[in-house]
């Protein structure tokens, strides 16, 4: 029991890694690293300890669920013009995790275009 714990806390953190270094932008080297390093973690876990191999899908759950909840958490509060509650964004991340990525993409196109035509205009 003590280690079903142990994997469902470092699946935690790794979620929260992997979701902090994939939103707003996908940064390769902090995604990467969060990976590895919750990886690393749970070999050590599963080689070195008596837990049985199956805390991996403890881990995995654990890490999906968290890296969903917080990402839901940041696009709420970095994006609110998108228009979703946190729940809409929730299920966007499960149903279609880039959906809200796109909009803020697109969003920040048009500040482009619309900053670009006021320092044309004032020209």
């Amino acid at each position: 029991m003590v280690w079903t714990l142990a994997a469902f806390a470092i699946g935690l953190f790794a979620g929260v890694l992997l979701s902090d270094a994939r939103t707003p932008h996908t940064r390769h080297i902090p995604l990467l690293s969060g990976f590895a390093l919750g990886m690393s973690l749970m070999l050590i876990l599963v080689f070195m300890t008596p837990a049985d191999p199956s805390i991996g899908f403890v881990f995995l759950f654990g890490s999906i669920i968290s890296s969903a909840l917080y990402t839901a958490w940041i696009w709420s509060r970095i994006f609110p013009e998108i228009g979703l509650s946190f729940g809409q964004i929730l299920g966007q991340e499960f149903a279609h995790p880039s959906y809200v990525r796109q909009q803020y993409a697109a969003k920040l196109y048009e500040d482009d275009l619309a900053r670009a035509d006021t320092d044309s205009t004032q020209r």
